[in-house]
């Protein structure tokens, strides 16, 4: 699988030759390759063509005319052994496609579609290829548990031949600041070497229990992604290098590619098909933190944090803690609580933390406490998110007397969720025309709200506040 640069599209390919093209419309699907599977997709700098590899040893070059992607493909070579791997030079001045397979490592000039020089590698099977992001260096992933890197352009190797595996290289990726190569093996290792040395940054890790399929970077170099044979996908903190641990997959097959979109979402493919993660540091964390839901207690802190001032340590155990102050009755309690919760969620940068602190504090009345958090969470969201963390802030505003900003607010997710209607009707499904009547409803509801707002009443009563806290898809109940 591979994605575009500008993240609009995702490529997948599958055993049968054919590859689904993933885009804000309705997905289209290419019969690529007739024979056997593809094993290797990437866009070109400028997204306008896809280039395919697979087992038959053909190589297919998918053009982008502004409506599809089934052009007319183009063919690069004749009478080849099977292509495991393909990568566009990324330098957007030249059009340069490097293949790895087991005739070696071959260099095309997309746009003529010719060689540029015989296969290199002395005959040996390459497995993955990729350039470094400047493009001055390119790595290749050997059969025989070697990797090479290249000088681009001389297309001679450099010094360096890393050899740490003990069996086939499967994946190799340079990390986005080109400084770090990760590499992957049939022998179930993960190594990640300092390119400029050629050295392991630390010992192979064994973690995976099978061979080491697919490895990717996130867009910040943070965190690597591994995944393999062994059904798992293991995350990794670059900077120690040390592993974060495993993502729980329900396939039955190995993970058999992985690739992270320009926003930082890890989509994996394998026998179930295609699967997206949330692995955002800052998501895991508050996943941890509702598990957890509640502080350190004093030995606990003592343990791990030594002399330093006691603090609270989770929004979620706050949040918890203030709801229930609320809910019995002790209003002084919670709103302290409250308080502490939005100067803590204030200094983290989620916005879906900072919408929860802010909306259970709406729904508990005590909008005047929570409405920076509301700010803070329109601050930090993005798309969509954005509209949830508006809705709330527009019950706030109505809770606390601030009729014209609620309504401003309460009017930009009706027509949210408008859209939302409007593009789950046009899907023309059973499921879509669920969705349709759920979001119809809520948008409704809130209509009726701006109707008693203009007419100078707040309709957020305490049966509309229990209410919301019932509402399928309301922000504390995603």
């Amino acid at each position: 699988m591979a994605f575009s640069h500008d993240g609009k599209v995702l490529a997948v390919g599958d055993f049968n030759g054919e590859i689904t093209i993933v885009r804000a419309s309705e997905p289209e699907t290419l019969k690529a390759h007739h024979k056997k599977e593809v094993r290797s997709l990437a866009f070109s700098p400028n997204d306008t063509i896809l280039a395919s590899a697979s087992a038959d040893g053909t190589i297919m070059l998918h053009s982008w005319d502004g409506q599809t992607w089934k052009s007319a493909p183009k063919s690069l070579g004749k009478d080849m052994k099977p292509v495991n791997s393909v990568a566009f030079s990324p330098a957007k001045t030249t059009s340069i496609l490097v293949s790895g397979g087991e005739d070696g490592l071959v260099f095309w000039d997309v746009a003529s579609g010719e060689r540029l020089a015989a296969p290199l590698e002395d005959g040996k099977a390459v497995n993955s290829v990729a350039f470094s992001p400047d493009g001055t260096t390119l790595a290749s992933g050997r059969q025989d548990g070697t990797i090479v890197l290249w000088n681009t352009a001389t297309r001679q190797p450099l010094r360096l031949q890393l050899d740490m595996h003990t069996d086939s290289v499967l994946a190799v990726a340079f990390s986005p600041n080109g400084k770090i190569l990760a590499s992957g093996g049939q022998d179930t290792a993960v190594i990640f070497w300092d390119v400029a040395t050629g050295q392991v940054l630390d010992v192979p890790f064994r973690e995976h229990m099978g061979a080491v399929t697919s490895v990717a970077f996130s867009p910040d170099g943070k965190t690597l992604a591994s995944g393999g044979a062994d059904k798992s996908i293991i995350l990794w903190d670059v900077a120690t290098p040390e592993p974060i641990g495993s993502l729980v997959t329900e396939d039955e097959n190995a993970t058999n590619a992985m690739a992270f979109s320009r926003d930082g979402l890890l989509v994996s493919a394998g026998t179930l098909g295609v699967t997206s993660w949330d692995v955002e540091i800052k998501s895991l964390r508050r996943k941890a933190d509702v598990v957890a839901g509640r502080n350190l207690t004093p030995k606990e802190w003592k343990r791990f944090l030594g002399d330093r001032p006691p603090r609270p340590t989770s929004v979620s155990g706050l949040l918890k803690e203030a709801d229930m102050l609320a809910l019995q009755g002790d209003v002084e309690g919670a709103r302290k609580v409250f308080k502490e919760a939005v100067e803590m969620a204030a200094k983290s940068e989620d916005a879906v933390l900072n919408n929860e602190v802010a909306w259970y504090g709406t729904l508990d009345k005590f909008a005047d406490i929570v409405l920076p958090a509301c700010s803070r969470a329109i601050d930090l969201a993005q798309d969509a998110m954005k509209s949830i963390c508006c809705d709330t802030q527009g019950v706030a505003f109505a809770m606390t007397g601030k009729f014209p900003e609620a309504i401003e607010d309460l009017e930009a997710t009706a027509d949210w969720l408008r859209g939302l209607e409007k593009r789950e009707l046009e899907a023309k499904t059973d499921e879509g025309k669920e969705n349709a009547v759920a979001y119809k409803k809520m948008r409704e509801k809130r209509q009726e709200w701006i109707e008693k707002l203009k007419s100078d009443q707040n309709p957020f009563d305490d049966a509309t506040l229990m209410s919301l806290r019932r509402e399928e898809g309301a922000p504390g109940n995603d």
